[in-house]
């Protein structure tokens, strides 16, 4: 019996015994290749499922082929040319709501935003829409400000410049960009433009629960265009449905006068949930190294308060945070967020709200960080410009990484970027919003990813909406990846596995439906198109008996208020494989090139070379090729063909002898094929 599908296990590992594994070199044969000295972004660009890189810099593009042949490919043909000045920052968003992700990137120069045209390469269309800012970026993230299913953008500068240092764009599309910020020498009535500059960090989220975004930013530097002030961290209230936003910084105490003259020294700025309650807390990253943390005392919608966290109690401490980011995750999956930071490493969350520093599970370095589960197997990995560090798991907690798809028409980005979700697993409640995390330069990927301890089981799963309506699941599976929509009729189904099938007698067959939407579902196979009696659920199977079996398998699915019928599995009576052409033997020089290779009537499922009954490691194509053959190479080499259901099939055995080139150039009574028993002692025998 066969599954048409493929499952990856990785082995258990105790997360406090082990250190993280440098993943660069294995996954791209380079050391050096992921390096940049600011921004990177997550996304899925090309829709496989998994999580691609763009490093700035002088923007590089990687796709995630983790999963399929172990590597990241660096694919500059996806890539426009033309990028001026040095890269900053990177942050991906579906400006377009077309349902793939496009990228800002932030340059000393001129910005580009680039739309994603998969599979064609990206374009740029900064000029198009408004966005090639020229002056010198630093962080920079999206965001649905005013609640109209369009994403908007807020770039934060180095230095102050006309109106003001920070430009907000609020989207128009598809006409361009519209400038919330003022000219020179007028006010700024939107409140962002932050005239003394020197913003590093920067973090949406809604910190009042009100239901709309609110920011805070991080400052550092003496560059100051107000008499009086220095840079020094913001905090900013979203007036939504006002236009603008309010300037909170020494109202809640996130600043004090002192700092506003002095200036704040400070570097990355995260949002997150730290203690669990579900209102966001905030970390500021200081150059003195006295990083700190507020706890938000928000009781109701509307509610603005901080308290700061005693350093004795967090104790998130270390080196200065000089060009230096944040990212925050639940790494363990025990249901709390733990925090890395480049300046020291990796702090666990105890759940008591303290952390505790573990840098020697993964050593910290780079300008900025984030995290993301490249190999899709549920724990965060850690993406540091130093490296790509693979989590290697190991504990018992179980997790689900959530992926939402809004409705425009109820004032949704189609990511669905500021929805709450609220879980409730062994009776503890958390709370995430989803967004695109970023501290400093960099943007984590965007599933919303929780662990959930020991649960098996999560018992409520409510999404609530940037329109405001709730949607809740129940009794929702663990360990896996899901994807829920805002449109209830939404609804896409398909079959497991490959287009075409081929059966072998006697072999159960088993067709597996993956639904995407909001069930209850109802469930019609169908064999060239006719309805089989009483195959009404999620899974197909049936004996294959014979020719009888053959033909065209679809299911028609339906959720009560909408219809998806599956693409077409074309199921095929297997058919036994010959041998047409088979390897021959090799007398050659040292030094000399070489192969061996093997035709079949049709491909098989899969080859193996091996040599003298061993199988040869990564060899495993129709052709066997030596560049430069040498002494190493004598043996007896044989192929095996893993041909559908039938017994493998084995290539006859042939010898490859090699001789150095001072040896007579023929050797009597050379047998060149025969049984690998004999062939080997000849070998062992002829061969010098």
């Amino acid at each position: 019996m066969r599954f048409y599908r493929v499952l990856l296990w990785f082995a258990a590992v105790p997360l406090y015994s082990q250190g993280w594994t440098p993943m660069e070199h294995t996954l791209t044969g380079s050391s050096t290749i992921f390096y940049s000295s600011s921004g990177h972004s997550w996304a899925d660009i090309d829709g496989d499922g998994d999580y691609d890189l763009i490093v700035s810099g002088l923007p590089r593009l990687f796709l995630n082929r983790a999963l399929e042949d172990g590597t990241f490919v660096n694919s500059p043909q996806l890539l426009p040319g033309g990028f001026i000045g040095n890269g900053i920052s990177a942050t991906f968003g579906d400006f377009d709501n077309d349902g793939d992700p496009d990228v800002h990137l932030g340059r000393s120069q001129v910005d580009n935003l680039l739309e994603n045209r998969w599979p064609e390469p990206f374009v740029d269309v900064a000029v198009l829409y408004g966005l090639s800012d020229p002056a010198y970026p630093q962080s920079i993230n999206w965001v649905d400000y005013n609640l109209d299913g369009l994403l908007d953008i807020y770039i934060t500068h180095e230095f102050p410049g006309p109106g003001g240092a920070h430009q907000f764009y609020e989207s128009a599309y598809p006409d361009p960009f519209v400038p919330r910020f003022p000219a020179e020498g007028q006010p700024d009535t939107f409140g962002l433009a932050d005239r003394n500059s020197h913003a590093y960090g920067l973090s949406w989220a809604d910190f009042d629960r009100d239901g709309d975004m609110d920011a805070i930013t991080s400052a550092c530097g003496t560059a100051s265009e107000i008499p009086g002030e220095n840079p020094h961290n913001k905090i900013y209230r979203n007036k939504h449905p006002l236009p603008g936003f309010e300037d909170l910084s020494l109202a809640t105490g996130f600043v004090d006068a002192a700092e506003v003259s002095a200036g704040s020294a400070s570097y990355w700025a995260l949002l997150f949930d730290y203690d669990g309650d579900a209102w966001p807390d905030i970390s500021i990253g200081s150059l003195l190294g006295d990083h700190r943390l507020w706890r938000n005392t928000g009781q109701t919608p509307g509610d603005f308060s901080l308290a700061l966290v005693p350093s004795s109690t967090h104790q998130i401490q270390g080196f200065g945070a000089f060009l230096d980011g944040a990212c925050a995750g639940d790494v363990d999956n025990d249901g709390d967020l733990d925090l890395y930071a480049t300046t020291d490493g990796l702090f666990i969350n105890n759940g008591d709200g303290s952390y505790t520093l573990r840098s020697d599970l993964v050593p910290a370095g780079g300008q900025d960080s984030s995290f993301v589960d490249y190999d899709l197997d549920g724990h965060l990995d850690l993406f540091n410009f130093g490296d790509l560090y693979r989590n290697p798991g190991g504990y018992d907690n179980h997790w689900i990484a959530i992926e939402l798809v809004g409705d425009s028409t109820a004032g949704s980005t189609r990511s669905a970027h500021g929805a709450k979700i609220r879980l409730l697993a062994n009776g503890v409640n958390q709370y995430r919003e989803h967004r695109s995390m970023v501290g400093t330069y960099s943007q984590h990927m965007l599933p919303t990813h929780f662990g959930v301890g020991s649960a098996t089981i999560i018992d409520e799963l409510e999404i609530t909406w940037p329109s405001g309506a709730s949607t809740l699941f129940t009794d929702v599976e663990v360990d896996t990846y899901k994807t829920y929509h805002e449109d209830l009729c939404f609804l896409d189904a398909g079959i497991v596995g490959a287009a075409a099938v081929n059966g072998c007698l006697g072999e159960t067959i088993i067709l597996q439906l993956q639904t995407v939407g909001a069930g209850p579902f109802t469930y019609q196979w169908r064999k060239d198109g006719l309805p089989i009696p009483g195959e009404e659920g999620e899974e197909l199977s049936f004996p294959m008996n014979g020719i009888e079996e053959t033909g065209s398998y679809d299911c028609v699915v339906n959720n009560g208020c909408n219809t998806a019928t599956t693409q077409e599995t074309q199921l095929n009576l297997a058919e036994e494989l010959e041998i047409v052409a088979q390897p021959q033997q090799m007398l050659v020089v040292s030094g000399a090139m070489g192969s061996l290779s093997v035709t079949l009537s049709e491909a098989p499922e899969s080859y193996q070379w091996r040599k003298d009954g061993a199988a040869l490691q990564g060899e495993t194509s129709q052709t066997l090729s030596f560049d430069s053959l040498t002494s190493d190479h004598i043996g007896v080499y044989d192929c095996s063909l893993a041909a559908n259901c039938f017994n493998p099939l084995i290539t006859q055995a042939v010898a490859v002898c090699v001789l150095d080139p001072s040896y007579p150039t023929a050797i009597q009574a050379w047998p060149g094929t025969g049984s690998v028993q004999g062939l080997v002692a000849y070998v062992n025998n002829a061969c010098p």
